[in-house]
């Protein structure tokens, strides 16, 4: 299992901007509001693809957010998850092979069955393993394609407004 994985969806703006040339100034709120309703776009998305937990559990579904970190020339996007275990959301995305569950250390573990009714302890757990969600992969996919769409349309806009003599 890959530790660490990057998950973002990343856009070179140069290519953009480059194209935009004098028109840059006046675009780059616009684009940029376009790119916040990406990231919103995305949040959507991988709240979907997230699976529901288990009653009584944190729902891991409602803890993905934008973090936005704004810059001079450009604004970032990044959609994360804030459970307090980064590796499950891991486990989620790229699943698990069936595993022992090592005790905890009163040397028992303590669990709710999934209706959230009986509580169990026991020495040993083999777990099943976990199916793999692939939320953040689905949604950079989406992402993806949604993005280059929006920057063809965009390069072929402004293409024809400047053959047009509208610039």
């Amino acid at each position: 299992m890959a530790k660490n994985k990057d998950f973002s969806v990343t856009f070179d703006w140069s290519v953009l901007e480059q194209k935009l040339g004098v028109m840059r100034d006046r675009m780059l709120p616009y684009v940029r509001e376009t790119f916040r309703a990406f990231a919103e776009f995305g949040l959507d998305q991988i709240k979907m693809h997230t699976p529901e937990t288990s009653p009584g559990r944190t729902k891991i579904k409602d803890l993905w957010i934008i973090d936005e970190s704004p810059s001079e020339r450009i604004t970032r996007f990044i959609i994360r998850n804030t459970y307090s275990d980064p590796r499950v959301i891991l486990w989620f995305e790229e699943g698990t092979k069936p595993h022992d569950i090592p005790v905890g250390r009163f040397g028992f573990l303590h669990f709710v069955d999934d209706m959230g009714d009986d509580v169990y302890t026991r020495k040993t757990v083999k777990h099943p393993g976990t199916v793999a969600w692939h939320m953040a992969q689905l949604t950079k996919a989406d992402l993806a394609t949604r993005i280059n769409n929006y920057v063809q349309t965009t390069l072929n806009s402004l293409t024809s407004m400047v053959q047009k003599g509208a610039v």
